[in-house]
């Protein structure tokens, strides 16, 4: 990746100009410049001579030189005055003169002090990508140390001597936000990474840290759910398939698509066959159920898709997008006009009714799915299948006026949008 060029310039505090001490940022000012500068890759005029001179690796060290007012961060404004103005002889004397000041008085030369500790890379598991500003907590001795990882996902953890022993644990990240609470004890045991102390000057590659924010992120979810007053039942216990095929990963969800089952499900049948049923449908056209969540009448919730995976549940517009599906028919009488309705119409006659509106606690299943996704995901619309762009020319019907009426419903209480 090409760095861009600053504006800025990194000086020593020992022996400024006089125009370069006028316009130098305040510490903590130019620190904050610093780190934005280094998020940006942004090369900094000064900094590589300074590194080289201190023998200084990690733009920890070089924050920390500019907060104690070491080293200056000088705006250009310094360097905009024409030299030109001056003959040869006065720019001469100019020079002359500067040396003299460094003779007699040489700057202190830093002594060359050897840092122990162990250098560490956080990397998104999947993508190998580093992780910048992760959270880690590392024990040093006995000894515990919090802190983040630097931009480029490095932390450096510092020890007294090459004897010393470190472990280092990094934490998990949802789209939200932090979800380290839902790491149990032998989990974050079997996470720790161990290693040895080494002089840190020594230009060795960082020790990786490999992290899977989006398995933790599921198992989070599932435990939370298992820790509602519905039911819960992961894919694996209801009959979904061991092994899925390669698909189309999906993450940072910012919608919700609400369905209903089809025509031809009722509130009679057991859940867990009902999703069966589905897979059989889906297997042929998506090769896996489409949804990410079915709940049934009774607030069974039921696992569908697993959620690293983009979901088939909106034609050409999944990304993004988590499938719930309600697990019987919410279509009102006559809402179709097809053979299915005139079925609904001959049993009505024997007092047999369909009902339209889904279950008081299936919605409230539902509700409390919502929230445990909201508390991962920042969902900003929600709406029923056919609400969404170009859902309605194919002739969908789901999730029917009851769902519909149901998603409009939801969609008010939370603040959300409809689909655009």
């Amino acid at each position: 990746m090409e760095r861009r060029q600053s504006a800025l310039k990194l000086i020593s505090a020992l022996y400024p100009l006089p125009q370069e001490l006028s316009n130098a940022y305040p510490p903590d000012e130019a620190a904050g410049l610093l780190g934005q500068a280094f998020e940006r890759r942004e090369s900094i005029d000064g900094l590589s001579q300074l590194r080289r001179g201190e023998l200084i690796n990690f733009d920890g060290e070089v924050l920390e030189r500019v907060e104690s007012g070491e080293w200056l961060l000088v705006k250009d404004n310094a360097y905009a005055f024409d030299w030109g103005q001056f003959d040869k002889p006065v720019r001469k004397r100019m020079f002359d003169q500067r040396v003299q000041e460094l003779l007699r008085a040489p700057p202190v030369q830093a002594s060359v002090k050897i840092r122990y500790g162990q250098s560490f890379r956080v990397l998104n598991s999947e993508t190998r990508m580093p992780l910048p500003l992760r959270p880690y907590v590392a024990v040093v001795d006995g000894e515990e140390v919090k802190g983040k990882s630097d931009f480029d996902g490095v932390v450096h953890v510092f020890a007294l001597s090459e004897r010393s022993r470190i472990s280092i644990r990094v934490e998990y990240e949802a789209p939200v936000g932090n979800i380290d609470r839902f790491v149990s004890e032998e989990e974050r045991e079997r996470l720790i990474t161990l290693a040895g102390a080494r002089n840190l000057d020594l230009k060795l590659p960082p020790i990786e840290i490999p992290v899977d924010d989006r398995a933790m992120t599921r198992e989070a979810i599932l435990r939370t759910l298992k820790r509602s007053e519905f039911l819960s039942t992961e894919r694996s216990a209801w009959g979904a398939l061991k092994n899925t095929p390669a698909m189309a990963m999906d993450w940072d969800y910012s919608m919700v698509a609400l369905h209903h089952a089809g025509r031809t499900f009722g509130c009679g049948d057991f859940g867990a066959l009902q999703m069966g049923r589905i897979l059989s449908s889906h297997l042929v056209k998506f090769g896996e159920v489409g949804y990410h969540f079915g709940i049934d009448c009774t607030g069974h919730i039921f696992e569908g898709r697993d959620l690293r995976l983009k979901g088939s549940s909106v034609l050409h517009y999944n990304s993004n997008v988590i499938g719930i599906v309600l697990l019987e028919d919410l279509t009102t009488p006559n809402e179709v006009g097809d053979l299915v309705d005139e079925a609904k119409d001959f049993m009505a006659v024997w007092g047999y009714k369909t009902q339209s509106e889904a279950p008081s606690r299936q919605v409230e299943a539902l509700n409390a799915l919502l929230d445990v996704i909201q508390s991962f995901f920042t969902i900003e619309v929600l709406g029923g299948h056919r609400e969404f762009p170009k859902q309605i020319d194919e002739g969908k019907v789901c999730p029917g006026n009851g769902g519909l009426e149901l998603a409009r419903k939801i969609r008010t209480e939370r603040a959300l949008r409809a689909p655009d």
